[in-house]
Order: C-alpha cells, then structure tokens, then sequence
C-alpha cells in the first residue's frame, strides 16, 4: 500500500524537476550579476581620478597593460618628493643621494616651496586623494614648523603625506611637528606610525609617519 508520505514525496520531486522551478537558480543568478553591474557603474567618480586613471594606462607600455594591471586602473602609482631636503645623517649602504647632499640649500623656507611646487605637479597629472610620502634625506632634521607646513601643504593638494625617517628624534620634535597644537586646534586629526624593516641600513628601521 503507497503511503500520503509517498505521494508527497513523488509530488516534491515533480515539482522540484518542473522546469519553471529549476530555471529559477539561473534567473536569480543573471538577476544579481546585472545588479552588481548596474552597482558598479553608477559607483560615484572624481572627474579628476578618472582622468588621471586613463592618462597612466595610456603612458604604460602595452606589454604591460594586462588584466591584472592596476596601474591606470585602480591608482595612478606612489608619490614622492623629490630632493626637497637632501640633508641626511643616516648611514644606508645603497644611498641614493648625490654628493653633494649636504652642501645645498635645506632650509625650511626652501623646502616648503619645493614641497608645494611639485604637489601643484602630482595634483595637476594625477588628481586629487593619493598618498605621498616627504622624503629626503632625513626629514626629521627640518625644523619641527617647517616639517609640519610641508605635510600642510601636501594635503591642500589633496594628497595623504607620509613622512619618510630613520625615527631617530625625540617626543619634543614629534610633538611639535605633528604640531598636535596650533594655536590651541589640533593640526591633524589621527597619526599612524609604520615601520619597515630594511637590511641596508644601518641604525634604527626607517619609519613612515602617516598623518591625516
């Protein structure tokens, strides 16, 4: 004698193997990649970064324009000052400065209108919201007011600065030039501090002083 469970169990089965029903998988998977799609290309864009984006991929070489590029794609690449400070008191095996480093000129006032200067440059090519990096040389031997209006003016660029030492400096000078003050107002809202450990140096591990 068949079973009502038996019944409903045959009845399951057909309407499982109905072709309304399993087609349904499918059309919920097309469903959700069109609205990933859609997601994507209504994602708000700077007219800035797009520009810039586009401009990079067309300067890659084509050998190099590959699916998992993301050069041109993704960002524009890193940014970096280049010989704002060159004065340096570290003893890295492969340095990259010139000889002639520590004989020009690495005055505060030299140094901030360099910084803006190429920050103009990078935010005219690239867009607004990268992250650079102050290099030098040893950027901790700036005074600790000029070390801090050149991170200023690397964010009226719209950059995210990053100051690139050895972290050989005391709390005073970290203080002051966060400048976690100003005339009695934060300078920056929150600092982060990264290290990277590097076999060509010589003394302490190079750090990257993030501050936004």
């Amino acid at each position: 004698m068949v079973s009502w469970a038996s019944h409903l169990r045959e009845g399951q089965g057909i309407a499982n193997n109905s072709p309304k029903t399993s087609a349904l998988p499918a059309l919920l998977r097309r469903g959700s990649g069109w609205l990933r799609e859609l997601e994507r290309r209504t994602r708000p864009a700077d007219p800035e970064v797009v520009a810039a984006l586009e401009q990079r991929w067309h300067e890659l070489p084509t050998g190099v324009r590959t699916p998992g590029q993301m050069l041109g794609r993704k960002l524009t690449g890193c940014e970096g000052t280049h010989g704002v400070f060159p004065a340096c008191n570290f003893g890295c095996k492969p340095c990259y400065l010139s000889a002639n480093a520590n004989r020009v000129r690495v005055d505060g006032t030299h140094t901030v209108a360099e910084v803006d200067r190429q920050m103009a440059f990078l935010r005219e090519r690239r867009g607004p919201a990268q992250y650079a990096q102050l290099i030098g040389g040893e950027v901790s031997l700036l005074p600790a007011e000029a070390h801090a209006e050149a991170l200023a003016v690397m964010r009226r660029y719209g950059r995210m600065p990053m100051s690139f030492s050895h972290g050989d400096f005391d709390y005073e000078y970290r203080s002051s030039s966060d400048a976690w003050a100003t005339r009695g107002r934060r300078r920056r809202r929150r600092r982060r501090t990264r290290t990277r450990t590097d076999a060509a140096t010589y003394a302490t591990c190079p750090l990257q002083l993030q501050a936004s």
